[in-house]
C-alpha cells in the first residue's frame, strides 16, 4: 500500500521557497517547539485573536525552568520542547507528532546552503536518521516529501515504513486497533496543506485493509472472497462491527448471515 496515490491530493503541488520574506501564520506557528503550545496558540488565535495570546504560551521555545514547570502540568505537554533550537535559517517544512507517554516529536527541516537545499530530521533524542537524500536544488514537491518520510529510517527500528508508517506497523504488530494505530502517528505542515489530509485518507484505506485481512484470517479465506462475503450480510453489518464480534461467532454467522448486527447478537447470546 505504500505506493498508493490518494485521489484528490495534488502531489505535484511545490512550495515556491521555504524562506519567504514574509512568513504566513501557519509557518510562524511552526517555529513554535512545543507541540502543545503550537495547538494552543493556534486555537486561541481562532477563538480570541492576537491580543489574546500570553507571550509565554507563543514563544518560541522555553529554557530549562519553563521546560519543568511546563511538564508538570501533564507529560504530553513536553512534546517537542526537547527538539534542538533551529539554526539561523532553519525553517521546519513538517512535522510527525507521536501519541506517546510524552508526545514526542519528529521536525523535518530545509536550510539553504548557496544554491542549495538541506535536509534533515530532529527529534528529542538526538537520533541520528538514515535520510533518502538530504540536499536539493528547490522545495520538494507534496509526492516528494511523502516519499522523503516513507524513506527515512529510525537507525534501531526494525519496522519499515519511515517516519510514519514505522508506528503504524509497530502497533499493528502489537494487536492494536487499526485506528489506533493510525492515530498514534499523524503530521503536519505550514508549507504543504494537504499533508496531513493525504496521511488522514491514506490511514482510512490502511485501516479498512487491516480490518480485512483480520476478518480473512479468522475466517481462513483469501482477500479475495471478503467482498463476497460482506455482499451477502445484512446491509447493517461494518467492517468495524465484524472487526470486533468474537472469532468463535464467524462460522454461525455465516448459517445467520440474513440478521442484523443486533439480532445476531441477541441469537448468538441465546445459542
Amino acid at each position: 500500500m505504500e505506493g498508493e496515490v490518494i485521489e484528490g491530493i495534488n502531489l505535484e503541488f511545490r512550495p515556491d521557497t521555504y524562506f519567504p520574506e514574509s512568513r504566513d501564520r501557519a509557518q510562524l506557528l511552526s517555529n513554535i517547539k512545543g507541540q502543545a503550545r503550537r495547538e494552543m496558540v493556534s486555537r486561541q488565535l481562532d477563538e480570541e485573536g492576537f491580543t489574546s495570546l500570553d507571550t509565554f504560551i507563543a514563544r518560541p521555545e522555553l529554557d530549562d525552568d519553563q521546560r519543568a514547570a511546563w511538564g508538570r502540568v501533564h507529560p504530553w505537554m513536553m512534546g517537542g520542547e526537547f527538539l534542538p533550537d533551529f539554526e539561523n535559517g532553519e525553517v521546519e517544512i513538517a512535522r510527525v507528532s507521536l501519541k506517546s507517554t510524552t508526545f514526542d516529536q519528529k521536525s523535518v527541516r530545509a536550510k539553504g546552503y548557496g544554491d542549495d537545499i538541506h535536509l534533515s530530521v530532529a527529534d528529542e533524542y538526538g537520533t541520528e536518521y538514515e535520510l533518502p537524500f538530504n540536499r536539493v536544488t528547490k522545495p520538494l514537491s507534496l509526492g516528494e516529501l511523502i516519499e522523503f518520510l516513507n524513506r527515512t529510517d529510525h537507525p534501531d527500528d526494525i519496522y519499515s515504513g519511515g517516519l510514519v508508517f514505522s508506528h503504524w506497523n509497530f502497533l499493528d504488530d502489537e494487536h492494536y486497533h487499526p485506528a489506533e494505530c493510525v492515530d498514534f502517528a499523524t503530521t503536519e505542515s505550514a508549507f504543504y496543506p494537504e499533508l496531513e489530509s493525504y496521511y488522514l485518507q491514506y490511514g482510512k484505506v490502511w485501516v479498512t485493509k487491516k480490518m480485512e485481512y483480520h476478518i480473512a484470517q479468522i475466517m481462513g479465506c483469501d482477500m479475495t472472497e471478503i467482498s463476497g462475503f460482506l455482499e451477502k450480510l445484512h446491509p447493517e453489518w461494518t467492517l468495524e462491527r465484524l472487526f470486533m464480534l468474537d472469532e468463535n461467532l464467524f462460522e454461525l454467522l455465516e448459517k445467520r448471515h440474513a440478521l442484523t448486527p443486533d439480532e445476531f447478537e441477541d441469537f448468538a447470546r441465546q445459542s
